[in-house]
């Protein structure tokens, strides 16, 4: 899997750059990579939390600009918070946030855990959730932290938009963004 591929990937980068904080996912869906990255990461360069935000009722409705993606539905990837969190129960330091990230609420949720992510892991399908998840997740990166772009090319309609996009949030955010792999 194109997930395990990369976390195995860039375990050297973490451990030689002493890069350290917290494992923030904006769309979990039924949480295997966040699984995944306790059990590659565990006992060896830990991540301080390892945070998942997620409506856990599928896919939110379209605002503007989401109507070009044809290819998702209200609804679509609705997984269950209680089957995720027993799922995860191994994870002592985790931290699901139920809801829309696109939602104040939600932001104010996020923002109160005060996060310091040193990975960035997006896996929405909306542009307007992704312009959301980059927006928050972009003031609490730490020096040296790494994005996953999940589904680029796959569930956009307009993955040049998305690329667009991605580099417009980082710059706001006074962040420079350096390409490292595609994981198709």
């Amino acid at each position: 899997d194109r997930k395990i591929k990369f976390l195995l990937d860039i375990r050297g980068y973490f451990f030689v750059n002493k890069i350290k904080g917290d494992y923030v996912e904006f769309g979990v869906f039924n949480g295997e990579m966040i699984y995944c990255a306790n059990q590659i990461f565990k006992n060896k360069y830990n991540f301080t939390k390892y945070i998942g935000l997620d409506t856990f009722e599928g896919t939110p409705l379209k605002k503007n600009n989401d109507k070009i993606n044809k290819y998702i539905s209200k609804g679509d990837y609705k997984s269950s918070i209680k089957n995720v969190k027993k799922d995860l129960s191994n994870i002592k330091n985790l931290e699901l946030i139920k809801g829309d990230f696109r939602e104040k609420i939600v932001s104010k949720k996020f923002q109160s855990i005060k996060p310091k992510i040193s990975l960035l892991v997006i896996d929405c399908n909306l542009l307007s959730s992704i312009n959301s998840s980059l927006n928050l997740g972009f003031k609490y990166v730490v020096n040296g932290s790494v994005l996953y772009f999940d589904d680029m090319y796959v569930s956009q309609s307009n993955s040049l938009k998305i690329k667009d996009q991605l580099n417009k949030i980082a710059k706001k955010h006074h962040l420079v963004l350096e390409p490292y792999m595609f994981y198709p």
